[in-house]
């Protein structure tokens, strides 16, 4: 029972009849709830299914490349729709393993592959598999710099590609279709000149704090023990002027 609900019922004075006004808008609240709490964990599961799509082809995306072919889209759906054979395997291995039960291992997860990969095959062939749209340049740099958040879905574009359509897409990537490859090597030597000179630039500042505290401070060869302090004689003698100023005008008072 939800909040509102129950505060509605704390308002309550008396038992309701069951057909008056008062219950039956109480009923049309409940129901009304109940309904927008279903489509809130509709919704959610919706996202969380596209969200691991989503990640799942960005986790096998071409690094250097800014656009998908036909044939490249044709591959990675064909992965796409044998990423669940691994599974099957070890579940096809207990199963031999333990033939003699009565009741098999793992059967409603086998199902529910079964009946996944059935479906999307059958999708692939006919109206298309829904997939990101990788043939997009825009579209396959959201994906590329996506960190994974599901409020971000709304940024995406999703399309149907079918077997026959991306078989007759004979399209080839052009130069300007590769991204730029940035040179390691020189990467590489200017992060260790930048780090030999921070070496370099420390060791110095070492070398001059040491030659530095070498020195003997003047200060402190002045100072004798065995003459007074004269400052704090002096400091003492301020504050004694002071109270005795404050006291001589409260006697006047």
């Amino acid at each position: 029972m939800t909040k509102s609900i129950k505060k509605d019922l704390n308002k309550v004075n008396k038992l309701l009849h069951p057909r008056s006004r008062k219950a039956q808008k109480l009923h049309q609240k409940a129901n009304r709830l109940i309904t927008r709490e279903k489509s809130k964990k509709f919704h959610a599961m919706k996202e969380n299914l596209i969200g691991e799509k989503l990640q799942w082809f960005k986790d096998r995306l071409i690094p250097n490349v800014r656009r998908y072919t036909g044939q490249m889209c044709l591959d990675i759906i064909s992965t796409y729709l044998s990423r669940f054979d691994q599974e099957l395997e070890q579940i096809t291995i207990v199963h031999t393993i333990g033939k003699n039960r009565k009741n098999r291992r793992f059967a409603s997860r086998e199902d529910v592959i079964n009946m996944t990969i059935l479906h999307e095959k059958e999708e692939f062939e006919t109206c298309g598999l829904e997939i990101p749209d990788l043939m997009n340049m825009q579209q396959l740099a959201y994906l590329r710099s996506w960190n994974g958040e599901l409020r971000f879905l709304q940024n995406f574009h999703l399309t149907r590609y079918t077997r026959k359509q991306l078989e007759e897409k004979n399209d080839t990537l052009l130069p300007e279709d590769y991204l730029p490859q940035d040179d390691k090597e020189e990467e590489d030597v200017a992060m260790e000149e930048d780090e030999s000179h921070g070496n370099d630039s420390r060791e110095d500042e070492q070398n001059e704090d040491s030659e530095w505290s070498d020195v003997p401070d003047e200060s402190d060869e002045d100072k004798d023990p065995s003459k007074p302090n004269t400052t704090k004689r002096n400091k003492m003698a301020h504050a004694f002027k002071k109270h005795k100023r404050c006291k001589g005008k409260m006697m006047v008072e």
